[in-house]
Formats: structure tokens, sequence, C-alpha cells
């Protein structure tokens, strides 16, 4: 019987912990499922302040996850063989557009849950109030931990990036 080529196949683990044994080619609609899934789920949160920030959180959650695994594919393109790597130029420009979609969608997602003490007013404030350790005060800890996987992913990047 035939060698089972593998050179196909990521290796490691998916964000929340499960093995990868998936194929490329299915891995892509496996992460969609997971996260449709979420968005599905948005709507079953309960009419309170809480509920309402996570249901208004979805769009951008999902966003930054995509931004995430985006550069994450980017990065092994850069590691990869000479042929596939992408010019330059089309890297300066994912970061850009990376960046942007990073510091939008964090402002979003920061704006939603406000300080302790304080009552929603319908319109994200840029500067939240900041704890000592500099965590935003009433932001649950898995947003902090998205938005900064989103950001290290840049980091990774430009880690790969020749100069």
């Amino acid at each position: 019987m035939a060698e089972h080529d593998k050179s196909n196949e990521p290796s490691g683990q998916l964000p929340d912990g499960a093995p990868l044994d998936a194929p490329v080619a299915t891995l892509w609609p496996m992460l969609l499922a997971k996260w449709t899934e979420f968005a599905k789920a948005s709507v079953a949160f309960p009419r309170t302040p809480e509920g309402d920030a996570w249901r208004a959180a979805v769009p951008s959650v999902i966003t930054l996850q995509a931004v995430a695994m985006a550069l994450g594919e980017l990065v092994e393109r850069l590691e990869g063989p000479e042929a596939q790597r992408p010019a330059r130029a089309d890297v300066a420009l994912a970061l850009d557009k990376a960046g942007v979609l990073i510091d939008q969608h964090e402002r979003t997602l920061l704006g939603l849950w406000p300080a302790r003490g304080e009552e929603p007013q319908g319109q994200p404030h840029v500067q939240p109030h900041l704890q000592p350790q500099g965590r935003p005060q009433g932001v649950p800890a898995g947003v902090i931990e998205l938005i900064g996987d989103a950001r290290a992913a840049v980091e990774a990047v430009l880690l790969c990036t020749p100069v």
C-alpha cells in the first residue's frame, strides 16, 4: 500500500487546542463552521448589557480571528519555498490592511464593555479605563487574548520578512 503524502497537511493544533488532523483543503471549512456556530449561538445571549455586548462583538471577534489565521498562512508562505514567497510590496500591503482591521476592531471591542461603575453609552470609548496591570476594566480576558493573538500574528510576519 502506498504511503500517505502528508506534505499538504498542517501540523499542530487549532487555536482552541484541538488537534489538527485535517488536510489543508478542509481546514478553512472547519474553522468557518466553528465561527458560524459562534455567530448562530450569539442570538441566544441574554438581553442584558453583557449579552448585548457579546452579540455586538461577534463581527469583530470573527474578523480578528480571520486576520490572525490569514497572517499565519502568510508566515507559512514566507518560510516556504522561494517560488511561493510573496513580493515585499504584497507583504507590506497585507500588514497595513491587517493593522487597520486590528485597530478598528480592537476599538470596537474595547468600547463594548464599559469600565466598572459606568453605564453603557452606546458609543465605544476609545480610551478605556485601565487597571494597574494595563488590562481594560470590564473587558473579558478572552477578548484581550484575541486582540493579542492578532497583534502577535503581525509580529510573526514581521519576523519572517526579509529586510
